[in-house]
């Protein structure tokens, strides 16, 4: 369930239509994004992964980067760093 404040700034009838600009206040990433799914797509459209944030992408990087060098041995990494 999605509850947000916010105000009408502008309405108009066009062609029989009710328009309203709503400004919304205080509204979070996410509270933003369940609305834009809210109002512009069609149900399950946009479906949710469970994907790894900044930091957690950072660590996996650092991880398989800092891989090849456990499999050398000390002299070769010494070696390696050196140059």
């Amino acid at each position: 369930v999605l509850i947000l404040s916010g105000r009408i700034t502008r309405s108009r009838d066009q062609d029989g239509l009710l328009k309203a600009r709503v400004k919304f206040q205080n509204v979070s990433i996410e509270q933003h994004r369940e609305l834009v799914e809210m109002l512009y797509c069609r149900p399950g459209r946009w479906q949710r992964r469970n994907t790894p944030n900044e930091i957690q992408s950072a660590v996996i990087l650092l991880k398989l980067l800092s891989r090849p060098l456990m499999f050398l041995n000390a002299k070769k990494v010494k070696q390696l760093v050196q140059y």
